[in-house]
């Protein structure tokens, strides 16, 4: 209870255009892929920020973020259970269920892994259809940027309606990904400069 009482909402800004989403590989685009030209509504992009200061290099940290997935994320909100791919560390067509609270479970498969970062694209049956990426970059003398970057919509209207439109689902996806990121820092033994920041803008019409 302790847990939900602390939950609050950052501010959410507007900021410059994101970059496009990744690529899905050819091998790993398969028919229950959820991509998000497919999905209901608005073609969101929400970007998630947190500066860290940090005797880290980007890499040595994602490789800390790789190998903890599911101690970073709130397990009161979102607990992820690798269901297909090694228990140690991270590869390209590894999957996740994501035991999400309320009626938004879902599960994601991993599209991208680079030194300093990974992205996943949404399954059939998520609450989103999209894309969503995570990375460590260098932002000044010892200092680090973690973000998070999702390009999604939502499922159906349906789902459309309560995780967006009522923000049932969306004020749980923000505190999730907040947290995460103030894990990191833990994890990382790091200080955070100042608090997760949160942006959003709608994104033009696409499908992939």
């Amino acid at each position: 209870m302790g847990f939900f009482k602390q939950m609050r909402q950052p501010a959410i800004q507007r900021r410059a255009p994101l970059p496009d989403p990744p690529t899905v590989p050819a091998h790993l685009l398969t028919e229950n892929v959820q991509l998000e030209g497919e999905g209901f509504g608005t073609l969101l992009g929400r970007h998630y920020a947190v500066r860290l200061r940090s005797t880290l290099e980007p890499n040595a940290l994602m490789d800390r973020v790789k190998q903890n997935l599911s101690a970073l994320s709130p397990d009161e909100l979102a607990a992820f259970e690798k269901t297909n791919g090694s228990p140690w560390g991270l590869k390209l067509g590894d999957e996740f269920d994501i035991q999400i609270l309320g009626p938004w479970n879902g599960a994601v498969r991993v599209i991208e892994v680079a030194p300093d970062a990974f992205s996943f694209v949404t399954l059939r049956g998520h609450p989103e259809a999209g894309k969503i990426r995570f990375a460590v970059s260098r932002a000044g003398l010892g200092e680090l940027l973690a973000t998070i970057t999702s390009w999604a919509r939502s499922r159906d209207a349906v789902v459309d309606l309560g995780y967006d439109k009522l923000g049932l689902g969306k004020g749980l996806q923000t505190t999730t990904w907040r947290t995460f990121l103030e894990r990191i820092a833990t994890l990382s033994e790091s200080e955070m400069i100042g608090e997760v920041i949160v942006s959003e803008q709608p994104l033009e019409e696409q499908r992939t």
